[in-house]
């Protein structure tokens, strides 16, 4: 998020000084005007509404301290204020905190004293904007907000609160769930910086999950196994390991709009139904993974199976069942004592075996036929696992000796 910033000052040596001093990219903030008196400023944050003002105090038409009294009197949104005075000004300046300015600084102003401060500032709109967002995301679930009322969410948020959205829901066990809820909503509200965690009422005291908006959902794509192995490890420090239920996730349809956020709420208890009555870790609108051997992993057994003689992998595999390919695979391995890829090169290879006893097909031909585009890598492949060539095979079934 880059943050646009203000600047009036009268004085033009002092105003262009500060803007050279403060290399405002590299901080994270943009210049998004400059004006020379507080008159002149009250238009611009009218109409630019910056997240940052630095105002000095004493100006002609219109001074510092009356600039603030008119912003927050006006009904816009009020940006962060940081005021400039010399010593004579310093108890004025001092005064000037009850009006709800930021901070003061002294000129001449230090580089890294006015740094730090502006860091300081944006890790304070960064706390705004989660709070804000919070706010508004609730309002919204509970069916409170109208489309009115988020018009200017977005500017009021930032970027990392655009739209679409997507509630997450998480169902614990609730004997865990009483026992250890306030830590579990802690744990969640500082899981990821660009999500919330929410509790919304319930009938077993609270609805436990977390918003997603639009940059937290591209990051995390289709991949919701690995949040649920993410959570499921954060929880652990909530309890003792051994006492440690799994959690479920019940993942709710995208919404574009904020005040639409309560039908991916609904959406999102009806998967959590279907997840927990057939034991699977998360369900996606209608989608699920599952962690048995006999689930997912069965399902993949019989889909290379099936579709053997078509290129698999397994990306595409975690891609389609929502599990991360580096788990899937791990997964895969524990269940069938088997590498994705050795199973699949097991499969092919059982089926060349068997158009090699019943059909007069060429060797390139049968390779084709059971998924290898390369003959050789086929033939390489079939003599680590059989022990012979595809033509020695073919030749000793001929003659009546079964081997491999």
């Amino acid at each position: 998020m880059v943050y646009r910033l203000l600047i009036v000052e009268d004085e033009p040596v002092i105003r262009q000084g500060l803007i050279r001093l403060l290399a405002l990219e590299t901080h994270g903030y943009m210049l998004c005007g400059e004006a020379e008196n507080g008159s002149e400023a009250a238009a611009m944050i009218e109409a630019h509404n910056p997240h940052v003002v630095i105002t000095d105090i004493k100006m002609p038409l219109m001074d510092g301290l009356e600039l603030i009294r008119r912003v927050n009197e006006s009904g816009w949104p009020k940006p962060k204020f940081i005021l400039l005075s010399g010593y004579r000004e310093f108890d004025y300046a001092r005064k000037a905190l009850r009006y709800g300015v930021t901070d003061y600084l002294l000129k001449p102003v230090d580089e890294d004293e006015l740094i730090a401060l502006l860091k300081k500032t944006a890790e304070e709109l960064r706390k705004d904007e989660r709070k804000r967002f919070k706010e508004a995301a609730v309002k919204a679930l509970i069916g409170l907000t109208a489309a009115v009322e988020n018009d200017r969410l977005p500017e009021l948020m930032g970027s990392v609160w655009e739209g679409p959205y997507r509630y997450v829901g998480i169902s614990i066990h609730e004997a865990f769930h009483r026992q250890f809820r306030d830590q579990v909503i802690s744990m969640l509200d500082v899981m990821k910086p660009d999500i919330i965690a929410v509790a919304l009422p319930g009938e077993d005291g609270s609805d436990l999950g977390m918003v997603f908006s639009g940059p937290a959902l591209r990051e995390i794509g289709d991949d919701w196994g690995s949040l649920a192995d993410e959570l499921n490890v954060s929880l652990s420090g909530c309890a003792e390991a051994d006492t440690l239920p799994e959690p479920y996730l019940y993942i709710g349809e995208q919404v574009e709009e904020l005040q639409s956020l309560r039908s991916s709420y609904r959406t999102a208890v009806m998967a959590c139904h279907a997840a927990v009555l057939s034991d699977k870790r998360f369900t996606v609108s209608g989608k699920s993974g599952n962690l048995s051997g006999s689930g997912v992993i069965g399902e993949i057994q019989q889909f290379i199976r099936e579709h053997y003689r078509e290129p698999i992998t397994l990306k595409e595999m975690g891609k389609a069942n929502y599990i991360h390919p580096i788990y899937l695979g791990q997964l895969f391995k524990k269940t069938t004592g088997l590498h994705f890829k050795d199973y699949l090169h097991k499969v092919r290879i059982e089926e060349a075996k068997l158009l090699l006893r019943k059909s007069d097909l060429k060797v390139y031909e049968i390779a084709g036929n059971v998924g290898y585009a390369d003959q050789d890598y086929f033939m390489d492949k079939f003599k680590k696992l059989a022990g012979m060539t595809p033509t020695q095979y073919r030749e000793k079934q001929m003659t009546g000796w079964e081997t491999g």
